[in-house]
């Protein structure tokens, strides 16, 4: 009887170790189908984020891995309260030609600092209305000629703009991206015609407008 016994408790521990196995298998698997369930619509959800969400950089031409510094057309560097802005233009078309750029409008001062030299506009984390790789410029204008870059330009103030760069915003609320591979660069004016050139012309059109008569003498 006591043999009887003893094997009938094996025999119960045994089924209780296959049956708790079993169970923990079975958690085991609805664990791992649901995490990879719960992975799956995170990157769905990143994916989403990326093609139709914003994205964050830093606009600044100081920053981690970034020292770009801005002078002006007589080459000292730009120092605020100076009447100079920096802004962004950029599109979604890595491969957007130069003058279809489009202004970001951040229209940033530059410091009061002349930390590390001074020439630099540090504007922090701003927001851009895509996650994806975008082609990036700054431009920097004299404000005291007009409020944009091109009427600036166009009324004789200093302006300039830096190298062609690809910048990826960042997600929030993840590190805002810099804007890497950014170098310095020198504004300046759009030259006037001198005295020579402007008698030259002046000539010109003198002799265009003299009768026909005399042009036969």
């Amino acid at each position: 009887m006591k043999g009887n016994s003893n094997q009938n408790k094996v025999r119960a521990t045994f089924v209780n170790i296959v049956c708790v196995n079993s169970l923990k298998q079975k958690i085991a698997r609805q664990v791992i189908s649901s995490g990879t369930f719960l992975c799956l619509i995170g990157h769905l959800t990143l994916l989403a984020l990326s093609s139709y969400g914003q994205g964050e950089i830093i606009f600044a031409n100081l920053a981690s891995g970034v020292d770009a510094p801005v002078t002006n057309a007589a080459g000292i560097r730009i120092v605020g309260p100076a009447p100079y802005l920096a802004d962004l233009f950029w599109s979604s078309d890595t491969n957007a030609p130069t003058d279809s750029l489009t202004p970001a409008g951040f229209n940033q001062p530059f410091s009061t600092s002349t930390l590390y030299g001074g020439g630099h506009f540090v504007a922090g984390c701003r927001l851009m209305p895509t996650a994806d790789w975008i082609r990036a410029q700054v431009r920097v204008w004299d404000a005291t000629y007009g409020p944009t870059y091109e009427q600036a330009r166009d009324n004789g103030g200093e302006f300039g703009s830096s190298n062609l760069i690809l910048v990826r915003p960042d997600l929030p609320p993840g590190p805002c991206a810099p804007l890497t591979g950014l170098q310095g660069f020198q504004l300046g004016t759009i030259p006037e015609p001198s005295a020579t050139t402007l008698a030259i012309i002046g000539a010109a059109a003198l002799f265009l407008r003299l009768p026909r008569k005399l042009l036969r003498i």
